[in-house]
């Protein structure tokens, strides 16, 4: 059965090195009624090239190449200036991957849901699956809770190629930042901070040989999308360091010349260390892990020290609270037990400050 032709809506297909699915994976979408396909040849080496000139034949097919290797972002970003630039009646384009894990009916069904609604459309897969592996499903898995904690994105599969966008959209994701697999990451969270709708449409979950051949290595792009949890960790360990470091000399220090009880000791000692302590974690988190060196620094200073404040009340209590208690009277212990408060106090702390201080 002949299927009714998808008119203007362009499909974009990174590629670097690809198999013969390639060719496969463009004849089925041809095939589903799309008239424009767009594929950027990202760096290949020389033997791929047979591939893309095959997939040449194809009607409707585009090849854009890139000399080097550049990135899955950089080459979405390729086919969206592509897009703008040569189809001023287009009203959208379709991201799929090369290696056929997106059936063509499932990319028909999301830009026809994108056409209709004009709305970002996902093409989302059910990574509970039994049949998903392990690696995978750990890697969607993590990725799907830090968006939901971290960045209030509530979506099943952050980490899906299969992306419908309007044409209205695609101007904005293009000067959007990353090259590589944190570009689509950085996709959802600019999503987000614009508050712009977005819709699910679940799709088929296809994973051949297990996903052996997958680019998305966990550990090494999984460090590349949470760096900036990552720099926030390191500048809490730093800060925790000189904290504790400066809260037990200061036990030491006042509990000697004062000789007041253990709440008016830890009290005192906890503000004085949280506050150099703090100066340091405000200035690394401010120029290093979120990037405000142009913004308002008094405005963000004001925020991030209500923060502060409320952390030292927080931490300094409860660990007076245990000390009053009667049931930890040596200052190595009652460090001890500030620094467990510390960190159960870290994550909620990195939130708040993403989502609230240094909100851009």
């Amino acid at each position: 059965m002949t299927m009714v032709p998808i008119n203007r809506i362009s499909v974009i297909i990174p590629s670097y090195n690809p198999s013969e699915k390639l060719t496969e994976v463009v004849q089925s979408v041809v095939d589903q009624g799309f008239l424009d396909i767009i594929i950027i040849d990202d760096g290949s080496k020389g033997e791929s090239a047979s591939v893309f000139d095959r997939t040449l034949q194809i009607d409707g097919c585009t090849v854009l190449r890139h000399e080097v290797n550049k990135g899955k972002g950089a080459a979405l970003k390729t086919g969206m200036a592509y897009f703008l630039l040569n189809r001023p009646d287009g009203t959208g384009i379709i991201t799929i991957d090369d290696d056929g894990q997106h059936l063509a009916a499932d990319v028909r069904g999301c830009a026809e849901f994108m056409q209709k609604s004009g709305i970002i459309t996902l093409g989302t897969r059910n990574l509970k699956n039994s049949g998903v592996p392990l690696k995978s499903r750990f890697g969607n898995g993590l990725a799907t809770l830090v968006f939901r904690l971290g960045v209030g994105l509530n979506i099943s599969d952050t980490q899906t190629g299969l992306r419908a966008i309007p044409r209205g959209y695609i101007e904005t994701f293009l000067n959007i930042s990353g090259n590589r697999f944190e570009y689509e990451t950085n996709m959802l969270i600019t999503i987000k901070k614009l508050r712009l709708e977005i819709a699910e449409v679940p799709i088929t979950t296809v994973y051949t040989d297990k996903n052996k051949n997958t680019r998305f290595k966990v550990l090494k792009d999984s460090i590349v999308i949470y760096f900036q949890f990552i720099k926030f960790s390191v500048s809490s360990m730093l800060s925790a360091f000189i904290d504790v470091s400066c809260f037990h000399l200061l036990l030491i220090l006042i509990g000697g010349i004062l000789n007041q009880s253990h709440w008016v000791t830890v009290t005192i000692s906890a503000f004085i260390a949280r506050g150099i302590s703090s100066m340091f974690n405000f200035l690394f988190n401010k120029n290093i892990v979120f990037g405000c060196r142009e913004e308002n620094g008094g405005k963000i200073m004001f925020k991030y020290y209500v923060i502060c404040l409320a952390v030292i009340l927080l931490s300094s209590q409860l660990a007076a609270i245990v000390s009053m208690a009667g049931f930890i009277t040596k200052n190595i212990h009652i460090t001890l037990i500030k620094l467990v408060i510390d960190t159960g106090l870290f994550i909620s702390n990195y939130f708040i400050q993403k989502r609230w201080v240094y909100k851009k």
